[in-house]
């Protein structure tokens, strides 16, 4: 309705302009009987020049008035999209923070399930930390006297290459635990192993691997994981967490046996 009338304005006073040419033609036309009637009337002038100026201040007037408008309006909708931005923002933290307290709290009741054997728990809280951060694949190694062994996977296929064990510093695995510091990859070799469904297979995009530590000076494993989604700052804090969780787990039962 507003664009309505501003449109109505525009021609109303594009009319009025052209009135004002007509006026001067006729004026030029008729300039004896013009001159004369100046004469006898001269204030008919005064006010006809007055008004005509006034006509066209009022469409300056009009035009800067609409242009000041539009960017007004569009200063605020940029300064509300940023505001709905930033609360979008927050809303996704809040909620990935909370789906990460939730996988947590359920890795803790799977570590302290007494219907499954170790290995089956273990495999559990792989396959949810996989869950929660959609990795495509996940392999748990554990520390047996400095060999790191594979105990447990997610999503994982197999074939006849595949290494399920490494020395302690052999390979990124065997690094990763040596060092006991995290690995993440974004230019991921032809050899590993690829993503398997019924579709096909694929090479994984991102590659993190992480070491199950206690302290700076144990190493009771390591937690590989490969997907097609970057893992952020906060999937690393969260697997981390996790870790620390499976760590506690693995030294129980070295202080078992």
């Amino acid at each position: 309705m507003k664009f309505s009338y501003r449109i109505i304005g525009y021609i109303a006073v594009l009319l009025y302009i052209i009135g004002i040419f007509a006026v001067g033609i006729n004026a030029l036309m008729y300039a004896d009987a013009i001159a004369k009637l100046w004469k006898e009337m001269p204030s008919l002038f005064y006010l006809s020049t007055a008004t005509n100026l006034m006509g066209i201040l009022a469409f300056i007037g009009l035009l800067l008035g609409v242009t000041t408008q539009t960017e007004l309006i569009y200063v605020t909708n940029t300064e509300e999209n940023g505001k709905n931005q930033k609360n979008i923002e927050q809303k996704d933290t809040i909620e990935e923070s909370q789906h990460n307290k939730e996988t947590i709290n359920k890795i803790r009741q799977s570590l302290v399930d007494t219907n499954q054997n170790r290995l089956q728990i273990i495999e559990k809280c792989l396959r949810l930390a996989c869950e929660e951060l959609e990795a495509s694949i996940g392999v748990l190694y554990q520390n047996q006297n400095k060999s790191l062994k594979m105990i447990a996977s997610y999503a994982l296929y197999q074939e006849k290459t595949t290494i399920t064990s490494y020395d302690l510093g052999e390979g990124l695995v065997g690094q990763v635990a040596k060092n006991g510091k995290t690995i993440k990859l974004t230019q991921i070799p032809e050899d590993y192993l690829p993503v398997v469904s019924g579709l096909g297979k694929s090479l994984p995009s991102f590659v993190m691997i992480l070491p199950i530590i206690q302290n700076e000076n144990e190493v009771f494993g390591v937690i590989e994981l490969a997907g097609f989604l970057d893992f952020s700052e906060r999937d690393i804090k969260f697997l981390e967490d996790v870790a620390l969780l499976l760590a506690n787990e693995l030294e129980k039962e070295l202080v078992n046996h």
